[in-house]
């Protein structure tokens, strides 16, 4: 039973960091297309 906690815990983390990493992704491409359009436009 501990162990079946733990590694449900450990993928609900594994899974939160995966969705910062999309975020920030994403964030990072926003900001980057809009230095794009500054500089070309």
């Amino acid at each position: 039973m501990i162990i079946l906690l733990t590694s449900f815990i450990t993928q609900i983390i594994s899974f939160n960091n995966n969705f910062i990493i999309i975020l920030n992704n994403k964030a990072f491409f926003t900001s980057y297309n809009k230095l794009n359009k500054n500089i070309y436009y």
